[in-house]
């Protein structure tokens, strides 16, 4: 369980610090209004993130077992592409 956690953790930090539009308007507003008022929109991707997230999970935990078999499939069939694994283990 770890090792997903620390793997998941890895994909969202790269995510993160790859600059994108809304770091750009960040910075932006950070040169010219401030941190203290650029801080509120700093957080949104956080307030907008969580209930998608929980609607996400309620939504996987009310699935039947044979969905979830499937798309655990699904899942496995994408992630074992000639690339091969991220890590070795």
């Amino acid at each position: 369980m770890l090792e997903h956690v620390l793997f998941g953790m890895g994909f969202a930090f790269s995510a993160a610090v790859q600059p994108g539009p809304l770091q750009a308007f960040l910075f932006s507003r950070v040169a010219s209004a401030g941190w203290k008022r650029t801080l509120p929109a700093s957080l949104s991707p956080l307030l907008s993130d969580i209930p998608i997230a929980s609607l996400v999970l309620l939504l996987l935990g009310r699935l039947p077992p044979v969905a979830q078999l499937g798309l655990r499939a699904a899942g496995a069939s994408c992630s074992s592409s000639s690339r091969g694994p991220p890590f070795a283990s």
